[in-house]
């Protein structure tokens, strides 16, 4: 029910994320693909599966143990558990507690980390700048044809209309004192 209402959500969800951009070049950057991956969503519903197994399994078998009748008699007359359970209770409460403390810090250290990433000064005007990224060594090019690919890809990229500059590198640095420049 709730990964249902989260997939319903998610296109709402991301164009509100768009809306945190500030104005300018730079909200042009942010692309998100909101379509569900089929892979993604069979392993997030086979790890619910199995957590709620296992959730379930330790009670079902301390349950399935133990003399329901005789232990209920016993509990409604002394009206307390022992003093194992309320400890095993008072810790898994406990850590509950601290996970969602964790959770929480988590979650405003990222918010600030955001708001900070918003003020980041890039070093050069972004505006009409394209930045992509090409994996040649991981796709199978040696040195030479990686050098090969970048010399056709910067002639092809002068030769179309608009562009005035093309600088490749293998690292990408916002460092203004870099910019235009190939390394």
């Amino acid at each position: 029910m709730r990964r249902g209402a989260g997939l319903a959500v998610t296109p709402w969800m991301s164009h509100a994320l768009r809306l945190l951009m500030p104005p300018g070049p730079m909200s042009s950057l942010v692309s998100m693909d909101t379509r569900p991956n089929l892979a993604v969503l069979g392993f997030t519903a086979g790890l619910c599966v199995a957590a709620a197994l296992i959730a379930g399994l330790v009670p079902a078998l301390q349950v399935g143990r133990m003399n329901l009748s005789a232990r209920l008699n016993a509990g409604g007359r002394s009206g307390t558990a022992g003093r194992t359970r309320n400890r095993l209770r008072s810790t898994l409460v406990a850590s509950e507690v601290a996970l969602a403390l964790v959770a929480l810090v988590g979650a405003g250290l990222f918010a600030r980390g955001f708001q900070q990433t918003l003020r980041i000064d890039p070093g050069f005007d972004p505006d009409h700048v394209l930045l992509n990224q090409f994996y040649l060594s991981t796709n199978g090019y040696n040195l030479a044809q990686r050098k090969e690919f970048c010399r056709r890809l910067e002639e092809r990229m002068l030769a179309a209309p608009g562009v005035t500059d093309v600088a490749y590198s293998d690292g990408v640095r916002w460092d203004s004192s870099r910019v235009g420049g190939r390394s």
